[in-house]
């Protein structure tokens, strides 16, 4: 992946941008990830992203449901992943949520200064009312945004809906009021 460094004050902006979400703010503007860099790395992270996508759909026999037809995961996370088919499915799906946890921390690290990062997690932590550690935050915005916003060299209609919904059932891992605050929003149920 290609690193743009930025050169930013260290002094977090105080309010919310106009006509951002709050998560597109934290990425664009206190990160300081360029569009430019995520048009250069949009391949290997598209790629990432589809896999895990492809996996979570091919676990579930249906499309990918919601709370109605999950089970507990690891530490009490519900995921939405119609009927698991047994206990190694779960392995198979915790791999996958690291999978996307690490392609989005990865982007916060190799294209965030130091003073980036600082300045972002101070953002956070004055700006979103959430019991999740700063950093999951930062992880759950860029998650987000690089399944929602960041530029693509082809348009990705539904191939990253099952990534998506998991991280639903999940709360991003961050808390439905905090997901509220950033807006970031979860996709409506699927019937069955």
């Amino acid at each position: 992946m290609v690193n743009n460094r930025h050169a930013v004050t260290d002094k977090p902006r105080q309010e919310q941008v106009p006509g951002k979400k709050l998560y597109q703010q934290i990425v664009e503007d206190e990160l300081g990830i360029s569009q430019e860099f995520f048009k250069e790395n949009a391949g290997p992270i598209r790629s990432r992203l589809r896999r895990a996508s492809k996996v979570l759909t091919a676990l579930s026999p249906g499309p990918v449901q919601g709370a109605r037809h999950s089970r507990p995961g690891p530490r009490g996370i519900t995921l939405a992943l119609g009927d698991i088919q047994d206990v190694g499915d779960q392995g198979i799906i915790d791999n996958v949520i690291n999978i996307c946890v690490h392609v989005a921390s990865s982007v916060v690290l190799l294209e965030s200064t130091t003073q980036t990062l600082r300045r972002a997690l101070r953002f956070v932590e004055e700006a979103v009312q959430t019991e999740a550690d700063p950093s999951t935050v930062l992880t759950a915005c860029t998650l987000y945004y690089l399944i929602h916003d960041a530029p693509q060299p082809e348009p990705v209609p539904k191939e990253l809906e099952a990534v998506h919904r998991c991280f639903d059932n999940m709360e991003w891992l961050i808390g439905t009021r905090a997901m509220g605050q950033l807006g970031i929003q979860g996709l409506p149920s699927v019937e069955g």
